[in-house]
């Protein structure tokens, strides 16, 4: 179980009463099979950090995708919960500078 699953085939496996799950790693390991959820990932949780924090800096009220490096490929399901995670983030960023008005 070293190889990355191909494309369209499933990025969740059970192998000896186990599941593993495909995670990129995301800079914190090398992309491998894995017990934890990719959302579970501390390099996948640093990136949706980064990607908050250039949102907010960005100044911009306009909604963007997330950039994601060309080498990375992730799942359409990770794609929604990143822009859902970064749009959460920029309405909590944005509440919080209208209570300190």
């Amino acid at each position: 179980m070293n190889k990355a699953p191909k494309s369209g085939e499933p990025k969740t496996k059970t192998k000896d009463g186990k599941t593993y799950h495909w995670c990129d790693g995301y800079g914190t390991h090398k992309p491998r099979w894995v017990i934890h959820k990719v959302e579970k990932c501390r390099g996948y949780i640093k990136r949706l950090r980064e990607l908050g924090e250039n949102n907010a800096n960005s100044g911009d009220d306009e909604e963007e995708e997330p950039e994601v490096p060309a080498s990375e490929s992730p799942t359409r399901e990770t794609q929604r919960r990143v822009g859902w995670s970064t749009t959460m983030l920029a309405q909590v960023q944005q509440s919080a500078g209208e209570d300190s008005e």
